[in-house]
């Protein structure tokens, strides 16, 4: 049986063969340069998610409001005839009508 005690610890050990320690701390050291460009490219390039998904839907949104909204269809005479009835309302001072 061997020998687990951290005072006989010896990463060749635990390493494959033909893997030296220099070589893990080669391969970490690599990672470590690998993460740390990879999160200062992402926090520089920018955030552009909102834009790219605005710009699709910015026609169909108005093509839906279109169709879902119809413009309302006064009868010509109606709508002039109710205009005139509500401006005399609002100017007739303290509710007398005239």
């Amino acid at each position: 049986m061997s020998d687990t005690s951290l005072q006989n610890f010896k990463l060749a050990d635990w390493l494959p063969a033909g893997v030296s320690p220099d070589d893990v701390i080669a391969i970490l050291a690599a990672l470590a340069v690998l993460a740390t460009f990879l999160a200062t490219w992402q926090a520089l390039r920018g955030d552009d998610s909102l834009d790219r998904r605005l710009q699709p839907s910015t026609s169909p949104t108005d093509q839906l409001r279109a169709t879902a909204l119809p413009r309302p269809s006064y009868p010509p005479s109606a709508a002039p005839a109710a205009l005139a009835a509500a401006r005399a309302r609002a100017s007739a001072p303290f509710g007398i009508r005239r």
